[in-house]
């Protein structure tokens, strides 16, 4: 690295961890306080997400922000699976 760059690590040790063990693709959708996003995970994929977000799983790519039952809050790991064929996020 040169001596003019300057390397920014963006992450915060209050972010979350979701872990797909569902055994299918699948999209978390996320709703925070400053907007929406969603996130895609193959199957045994484990992706960091910001802390302070309601959550729900879906299908991959099919996906809602009116239902987010789920709160995460901060330093937690989640994972999603398959409970009598609906798909649940769990704390782990």
């Amino acid at each position: 690295m040169s001596g003019n760059v300057v390397q920014i690590d963006n992450t915060s040790k209050n972010d979350n961890w979701i872990t797909n063990n569902s055994g299918q693709p699948v999209t978390v959708a996320c709703k925070e306080p400053y907007g929406s996003f969603a996130v895609h995970l193959k199957p045994g994929e484990t992706k960091r997400i910001t802390y302070d977000v309601k959550a729900n799983v879906y299908p991959m790519g099919q996906y809602t922000y009116d239902d987010l039952k789920y709160k995460l809050d901060k330093r937690e790991n989640w994972e999603v699976l398959r409970e009598d064929g609906t798909l649940i996020l769990k704390k782990m």
